[in-house]
């Protein structure tokens, strides 16, 4: 039986212990703090973006951009397939409730 994430005629992976090993004794502790400050900055700068995505005005706009994407075409006139979509699903749940809850 074969391991799905790998296709079966995929040489088996050896580890690379021994070069990584190799690779971080051979570089210096400048080169090393170096390193470790650029992925410093480069998870700070993610971070950043991901706040930003995640502000509320922002949220608000990606779903405002969305919903005109779906109603509105380029040129800022409206879609009437999806537009009368969502009417006639409207008007059905409204006979449906009315039929459903009388009094």
């Amino acid at each position: 039986m074969t391991d799905s994430t790998t296709p079966a005629d995929a040489p088996p992976v050896e580890p690379k212990q021994a070069d990584s090993e190799s690779a971080t004794a051979e570089r210096s502790p400048d080169r090393i703090q170096a390193d470790i400050d650029a992925a410093q900055q480069r998870l700070a700068d993610q971070v950043d973006e991901l706040s930003d995505r995640l502000q509320p005005q922002a949220l608000a706009e990606d779903a405002i951009g969305g919903v005109k994407r779906i109603f509105v075409e380029e040129d800022g006139s409206p879609k009437a397939k999806p537009i009368a979509i969502v009417a006639g699903s409207i008007a059905s749940l409204i006979v449906l409730r009315k039929i459903f809850h009388r009094d």
